[in-house]
């Protein structure tokens, strides 16, 4: 298994809660928010540091593209934030404009790891390298 199979498989993983929450009825409706938050949290703190810190600490790897993520993990989690605020609301406001515009940042970021972040492993990293992090993402996401 490549970094970019397992970091694509637990994307997929977590934008699956994200759409499950239409299915919920208000009882399940915090939880479930609750564990999409946790789930997209741990996810962007496995790339980041797991992956990225370590590329550029052990073996002296800079990515250029490393700004970008950061910056879009930002935004994916203002966009978390104002959704969780836009329930808490009395009364509960509509939630789907926020749902579709974090949907399309997340789109947006899995595209951009797709043709700029994923290559990069490919193109920048030994093998020893890349089965070092595989290690060490599987120890993170299993």
């Amino acid at each position: 298994m490549k970094i970019s199979d397992l970091l694509r498989e637990d994307h997929a993983r977590v934008e699956r809660l994200i759409v499950e929450l239409d299915t919920w009825d208000a009882d399940e409706l915090q939880r479930g928010f609750n564990t999409f938050r946790k789930a997209l949290q741990r996810h962007m703190f496995v790339e980041e540091l797991a992956v990225f810190t370590f590329i550029r600490t052990e073996h002296h790897v800079e990515l250029s593209c490393m700004p970008t993520l950061q910056q879009q993990h930002d935004e994916i989690l203002l966009l978390l934030d104002q959704m969780d605020e836009t329930r808490h609301q009395s009364p509960p406001m509509d939630v789907a404009p926020l749902k579709h515009a974090l949907l399309a940042a997340l789109d947006e970021h899995r595209r951009f790891e797709d043709e700029e972040l994923y290559p990069r492993f490919d193109a920048d990293l030994g093998e020893q390298q890349k089965r070092t992090i595989l290690l060490r993402l599987q120890a993170c996401i299993d």
